[in-house]
């Protein structure tokens, strides 16, 4: 889709140049954001629109603000470019997900744009206003695990298929030898796998309980962590057990991953949904713990060991 978008883009242009990059450059930013207000741990929507009128010889350079006292989620973009009575015009937005992880009043940063002016053969400055968020350290809220969406796929072109008849002769007194080979083959073939599966089956069994069983005693170890008042890296650690069962679960490494890249693996490795919503839940709750200034409840502490090792034990 971006490069029919782009392939489009370039055919305006060229049409439509002359007049297009003859005219003066304009640019205007501004930025919002979908609530004003939020909790420790809620997701809050940046949206950066950059509209261009005139000369389209230069893309602008677009500096984002850091986003400190958030954390980023997820970004997008989509931009559109029109063509009206000779004169180009286009918008691009740019949107950010972001997570509160401090509390307070927290201020965005403008968001700046540089554009080069053929008429005036200068770079100009334009920027946004910055935005004051405050977050309320009040109950805690975990974003549920986003459900991937199967993309649909679309019906094949329709084509010119014609019928070809022809006539085939086969001498079966000819074949016999090589279909009697073809089913001996297949019967030794399936006698062998079989016999290799019967081998192989305990073993596996073993390996499983092996890891399962490793990855349990890893979050009661834990608390070992959490006696000398260490509550961040307490969560981290039984986070981390979970991270290494599933890194034997599914024969497929783990490390490296934020939260979102895990849940996402697992749904394309067809995860079911149950424990899905399970891991995500756990995942993000000590995420809200490590990345963010959140002290959980005395009782919230206690329960996150049995969390992951129903978690662990359940997860199929």
């Amino acid at each position: 889709m971006k490069t029919r978008k782009l392939i489009l883009a370039a055919i305006f242009i060229l049409v439509f140049g002359a007049s297009a990059f003859a005219a003066a450059a304009s640019v205007e930013a501004t930025a919002q954001t979908d609530k004003t207000r939020a909790k420790l741990g809620e997701v809050v929507r940046y949206v950066l629109t950059i509209k261009r009128q005139g000369d389209m010889s230069q893309a602008p350079s677009l500096s984002m603000p850091s986003f400190e006292g958030f954390r980023v989620q997820a970004s997008y973009s989509n931009s559109m470019m029109n063509f009206e009575n000779g004169a180009a015009s286009a918008t691009n937005q740019q949107t950010v997900d972001l997570i509160a992880v401090k509390t307070g009043d927290i201020v965005i940063a403008p968001a700046k744009v540089k554009f080069f002016d053929p008429v005036t053969k200068q770079y100009n400055l334009v920027q946004t206003k910055e935005i004051t968020i405050t977050v309320d350290s009040g109950k805690r809220h975990v974003v549920a695990a986003d459900t991937p969406v199967p993309v649909p796929t679309q019906p094949p072109a329709e084509q010119d298929i014609r019928s070809i008849k022809y006539s085939v002769h086969i001498d079966l007194s000819e074949l016999l030898p090589y279909i009697i080979l073809a089913i001996i083959f297949i019967i030794a073939v399936y006698f062998i796998w079989k016999r290799i599966l019967k081998k192989s089956e305990p073993k596996a069994a073993v390996m499983e309980e092996d890891y399962r069983r490793d990855a349990l005693r890893r979050v009661k170890k834990a608390a070992d962590i959490l006696k000398k008042g260490e509550i961040k890296g307490y969560y981290s650690e039984i986070y981390e057990a979970f991270r290494w069962f599933l890194t034997r679960y599914f024969r497929d490494s783990f490390d490296e991953l934020t939260t979102q890249e895990i849940l996402k693996k697992m749904a394309d490795k067809k995860c079911n949904a149950a424990d899905l919503e399970a891991s995500s839940l756990f995942m993000k709750e000590c995420d809200l713990v490590k990345f963010a200034d959140y002290r959980p409840a005395e009782k919230d502490i206690a329960s996150a060991a049995a969390d992951a090792e129903k978690l662990i034990s359940d997860f199929k």
